[in-house]
């Protein structure tokens, strides 16, 4: 059966892509139609067509899914910041589950490992404790969804509070602005909850990475305590790669373990170094020459700690890693995807590792994200 675009189709959806649209299929041919939920029936409009799929528009909406909720934000849809404010909570982490498991059995083909279910948010809405505004003249919002069109609005439901009263103050100070090119101002609320601004010029390198969740945090904070275990006399070294400002080394450091940082960041690294101690440090280099210099040393780590950005890590890394002689590394990642092929190529450069679990956590409820942390050791 072959489709056209501006051609309309009925379908069931029957589940979320990573990406967040749901998916329905005719004739085994698959499509993505956004703000979809699993178990809707509807008609949509092809909009591209591709060689396995096809995406489209959703016109409307024939038999509405009991998985469906009613979405709180009156911008929800327009704005790009979120993709599942139509989709029940517990639905949405049932997806995310299936996302992780689809990642790893796609990609490294692996299904013998435990996948732990996942953690929900303590916090629905209100969770994130920065976002990046636009601002235009008098006008402030966030880009659409897949356009750089300016969508306004007065609250954000996924801000923290203390957020959405700063959305104000700006609002106030940018009323007689002419009409001029887009700015963007990135705001942070930090741990002594005071609110922190850059703008366009610095893109918020001030700040160095940290999880917009705070609460959450702390949970994989302590997830990541346990899985490293107290340390020993003969094994009291942890191998911190992507450290930023020390979000993982500091919670370790205070359980017994010796910490040797290294991000590229030099904000995130100098953060770090000002709350340092006689169990932690920090270099300030891109991770892969940092493991080369350590090797070239002679320098051994039985536990690696990763947490790469959402592209994961470089293949060259991954290897070169194996001359430290680890024993233990556990990944965090905010990508499934990328974390899949990381782990495939872990057990491509040493096949005695064994990957032991998986545990899920909801990072960033209303939207596809999901973060997960997994334990790979020596077998």
């Amino acid at each position: 059966m072959s489709f056209e675009v501006g051609q309309i189709v009925e379908l069931s959806i029957d589940s979320l892509a990573h990406g967040g649209a749901g998916v329905g299929r005719l004739n085994d041919f698959v499509f993505f139609i956004p703000f979809t939920a699993p178990g809707d029936k509807v008609k949509a409009e092809i909009i591209e067509i591709k060689k396995n799929y096809a995406q489209a528009e959703l016109k409307n909406i024939l038999t509405p899914s009991s998985a469906r909720a009613e979405a709180p934000c009156n911008v929800f849809g327009k704005c790009g910041g979120c993709q599942w404010q139509h989709v029940d909570y517990k639905i949405q982490l049932e997806q995310k589950q299936k996302t992780v498991e689809h990642a790893l059995a796609r990609i490294a083909k692996e299904a013998q490992f435990e996948l732990k279910k996942i953690i929900p948010s303590p916090q629905e809405f209100n969770y994130r404790n920065r976002a990046q505004i636009r601002t235009q003249g008098p006008r402030l919002g966030f880009y659409s969804r897949n356009s750089h069109e300016l969508v306004e609005f007065k609250n954000c439901h996924l801000l923290e509070p203390a957020l959405n009263e700063e959305l104000g103050k700006i609002r106030n100070e940018i009323k007689s602005y002419p009409d001029c090119k887009t700015s963007k101002i990135e705001m942070f609320l930090t741990q002594q909850n005071q609110i922190a601004r850059s703008n366009n010029k610095s893109h918020g390198q001030e700040f160095g990475f940290s999880q917009v969740n705070t609460k959450q945090n702390e949970n994989l904070q302590n997830l990541v305590v346990e899985v490293f275990d107290t340390p020993s006399e003969q094994n009291n070294n942890i191998l911190d790669l992507f450290c930023g400002n020390g979000n993982f080394s500091f919670p370790l450091s205070k359980s017994g373990w010796d910490i040797y940082g290294v991000d590229l960041n030099k904000n995130a690294i100098t953060q770090a170094r000002s709350k340092a101690t006689e169990k932690t440090f920090f270099s300030c280099n891109d991770c892969l020459k940092e493991i080369k210099k350590l090797a070239l040393k002679g320098r051994t780590f039985k536990n690696i700690l990763l947490d790469p950005p959402r592209i994961g890590c470089q293949e060259a890394l991954l290897k070169n890693l194996m001359s430290l002689k680890p024993e233990k590394i556990v990944y965090i990642s905010c990508n499934p995807t990328t974390f899949g092929r990381d782990w495939a190529r872990i057990k491509a450069a040493n096949p005695k590792f064994k990957l032991k679990w998986v545990q899920p956590l909801d990072m960033f409820p209303q939207t596809f994200h999901v973060e997960l942390i997994a334990l790979i050791e020596l077998t």
